[in-house]
């Protein structure tokens, strides 16, 4: 640095004593040049041992641009180096290479503009493996249970930022929101213990459906082991016969095996071809199917066959497990039991194979 000026003294006179210029004076500068030739920084000094700065501060950086000397580069003092802007620490990556970004004053923290055809953010997690580690980790301090978007979440946005889905840990739960037509909505939600709620949609559509493959059930409900305590499908649906509570179709869903209506009527539609609709297997020392009417009286009513209105239709057939029939009721009201001579022999006739007996006396 320069201590002596020299040029003033051309302006005095030469009988100015201030003129003269002393060997003290050169002596002085001479020593500043060799001491600014000695720590110089050239090609040499920087590959022998880099450039070392002061550590700085966030208000204070030891690397700056410009006259914005509150924003630039520092040393957070361990090792590490910061960011900061506006005399405010906006990144640090610490001696371990963990990058922090600081909460800003305003607008998104890290925005990543991708390239086409390539992943804008690509996570790699460590080589091994650690129970309770994540590759990614998205915390906030506060937020309300089951309020949208105030617990700690990942939203994602279309191109135009008019649909969003997000995905928030909310009080302990997990929560997937949508964004749509200006307002949102919570389709799923998976409690602390697992538990699934799948909310209404926001218009008339299947709330959950599954597409199943083939050679496999679309889906496989297996209850608890406990006795007393293993319960399978609970459906709740509908207070009248005009709901649904349960529809079995058809895979084109063109035709309807069996329904149970809101009011718990139930309507087994018959099956395409000449096969049996409905087939009821008995364990051993159990009935097969045990109708029992309401204890009401002049309103108790058991079983009711509707079927066919001539002798070849059969309205109710009883047989045992070899399929020999005990006892046939047709469609024109004729009966039949056992497999007698003739068979049925018109409306209201009953022709039975044995004796017909009554009160142990045969008739």
């Amino acid at each position: 640095m320069q201590t002596t000026f020299f040029t003033p003294k051309d302006t005095l006179p030469t009988t100015n004593p201030a003129k003269t210029i002393y060997g003290a004076a050169y002596d002085v500068e001479f020593g500043n040049i060799a001491t600014a030739i000695n720590t110089k920084y050239d090609s040499g000094s920087i590959a022998a041992g880099g450039i070392g700065f002061a550590l700085g501060s966030a208000g204070s950086p030891s690397i700056y641009f410009g006259v914005a000397n509150t924003s630039g580069f520092y040393g957070d003092g361990s090792a590490g180096i910061s960011i900061s802007t506006s005399a405010i620490q906006r990144v640090n990556v610490n001696s371990a290479g963990n990058v922090a970004i600081s909460t800003p004053t305003s607008g998104t923290a890290l925005i990543v503009n991708g390239f086409a055809g390539a992943a804008a953010l690509s996570i790699v997690s460590g080589s091994t493996a650690t129970t309770g580690t994540s590759d990614l980790s998205v915390n906030r301090a506060g937020g309300t249970a089951n309020a949208v978007l105030e617990g700690p979440n990942i939203q994602l946005n279309d191109t135009t930022n008019t649909t969003s889905t997000a995905l928030q840990n909310s009080g302990g739960q997990t929560e997937l929101w949508q964004y749509n037509s200006g307002a949102w909505h919570q389709p799923l939600k998976i409690s602390n213990v697992g538990a699934f709620t799948i909310n209404p949609p926001t218009s008339s559509a299947s709330c959950f459906t599954i597409l199943g493959v083939s050679n496999a059930y679309a889906l496989n409900v297996t209850s608890g082991s406990t006795s007393g305590q293993a319960y399978g499908v609970a459906i709740s649906a509908g207070t009248t016969s005009a709901d649904t509570a349960l529809l079995v179709r058809n895979q084109a869903a063109t035709s309807t095996f069996f329904t149970i209506a809101g009011n718990g009527q139930i309507a087994v539609s018959p099956p395409g071809g000449a096969v049996t609709a409905f087939t009821v297997t008995a364990q051993t020392g159990g009935y097969a199917a045990l109708f029992n009417g309401a204890n009401v009286t002049s309103n108790s009513f058991g079983l009711v066959a509707r079927a066919g209105t001539n002798v070849g239709d059969v309205c109710f057939s009883a047989q045992n497990v070899a399929s020999t029939v005990l006892l046939q009721i047709y469609g024109d009201g004729s009966v039949v039991v056992g497999s007698p001579t003739g068979g049925a022999k018109g409306p209201g006739t009953i022709n039975v194979a044995g004796g017909l007996y009554v009160n142990g006396t045969a008739h």
